[in-house]
């Protein structure tokens, strides 16, 4: 029997090549092995028979195992067959999707976008008349500039609107110093008060209910005996200030009075700080510490001591301790019955009989306020000592 297979298979080997070699080995190993235990009691044709069934399938399984290994070494160019036929179905799908959107969008979207009519009427003027008088008249309005009057209608106009001034300004009730400071010329009226501020205003119809109009507003509070001429406010300042004249102007069932008001507290508030300044600068340039800012507060006061002694010196011997501890004091505040008549108020500090440092005071001159502060407390001095 082992002849028989040894047979067949080298016939095998010649109908199938080297492959076949495999099989008869396994053959060999099952005939050897496998058999006498599965077949021992089975005829010798039932051997044969069961002998080829597993020598054909063990064949096929060998010839699918070949067929494997010969797959996987060109496994790699499969592999880049597989990916470029992905990227292949994926661009086929971009284009697919591209052209569901191009088709959706010409039958919703385009569907209304068709190009409008020519516009015949415009052409023929263009080509006629060489302009196109169709635009908008709001383009006009807003773009192109009104043309300058002439100058004998931009008089009549200023003469009309004084004489509309004037009518307001006699009904309106105004601060005593506008009464002696208006001046109307140009279509508008000017207040001036002197070292304060000065406005301009005017209205744009003769309508009475038509609120007054501020056009320029300049602050002139200033020293001229220092170097602070005038005393600048920031823009910003002075923006939100005319903002507010103006908002108030509008409101107010006086608007002059109140302007006034709020400008002269105003006003008032910032000559206090002037004079301030002016303390500090002397003080650090010229007196030292014999003259001295003892207390500010903003818009309400401000307290300054001179003739601050130095009881080290041989000359202050003949005086009295309680002399000498007499710090000249001035007390400055912004008093008045009401807003129109707000004013400086000079306290002394011993009190000075006959003392008018008030209009050095009003004159913002602090150099010569203290100077005739200590004058007359020099002459009361001289006096007790006599």
């Amino acid at each position: 029997m082992i002849t028989l297979m040894k047979e067949e298979s080298y016939k095998g080997r010649q109908r199938d090549g080297v492959s076949h070699f495999y099989i008869d080995v396994l053959s060999e190993f099952y005939i050897r092995f496998v058999v006498p235990c599965r077949l021992p009691k089975k005829s010798d044709m039932e051997r044969k028979i069961e002998l080829v069934e597993y020598a054909r399938t063990t064949r096929l399984l060998f010839i699918r195992l070949l067929a494997l290994v010969k797959w996987a070494s060109s496994a790699g160019n499969l592999t880049k067959c597989d990916e470029v036929s992905r990227a292949l179905e994926q661009r086929s799908l971009i284009y697919v999707d591209a052209a569901d959107q191009l088709m959706t969008l010409a039958r919703t979207t385009l569907v209304n976008a068709s190009l409008p009519n020519f516009s015949l009427a415009g052409a023929i003027d263009v080509l006629t008349l060489g302009k196109y008088p169709r635009l908008p008249t709001c383009i006009h309005d807003n773009i192109v500039s009104l043309p300058p009057l002439p100058r004998e209608e931009s008089l009549r106009v200023c003469t009309e609107l004084e004489h509309v001034i004037q009518q307001r300004l006699a009904i309106t009730a105004l601060p005593q110093k506008f009464l002696t400071s208006s001046k109307i010329a140009n279509g508008q009226v000017q207040f001036t008060v002197p070292f304060e501020f000065e406005v301009h205003l005017t209205v744009l119809g003769d309508d009475p209910m038509l609120p007054w109009r501020l056009l320029k507003l300049d602050i002139l509070v200033g020293s001229k005996h220092t170097s602070m001429m005038e005393t600048s406010i920031h823009p910003q300042q002075k923006d939100y200030l005319h903002k507010l004249l103006q908002s108030r102007l509008f409101t107010d069932q006086s608007p002059l009075l109140d302007l006034y008001n709020t400008l002269h507290t105003f006003c008032m508030a910032l000559k206090l700080e002037l004079l301030h300044l002016q303390v500090q600068l002397f003080s650090s340039q010229v007196a030292g510490d014999h003259v001295k800012v003892e207390e500010y507060f903003p818009g309400k006061l401000l307290r300054i001591g001179y003739w601050r002694h130095d009881t080290s010196q041989h000359y202050l011997s003949n005086f009295t301790m309680e002399q000498l501890s007499m710090t000249g004091k001035i007390l400055i505040t912004i008093g008045g019955t009401s807003s129109c008549d707000l004013s400086f108020v000079l306290e002394h500090t011993p009190a000075l009989a006959d003392c008018d440092a008030c209009e050095a005071c009003e004159m913002l001159d602090v150099r010569l306020m203290i100077d005739k502060c200590v004058n007359t407390r020099s002459k009361m001095i001289l006096q007790d000592l006599l």
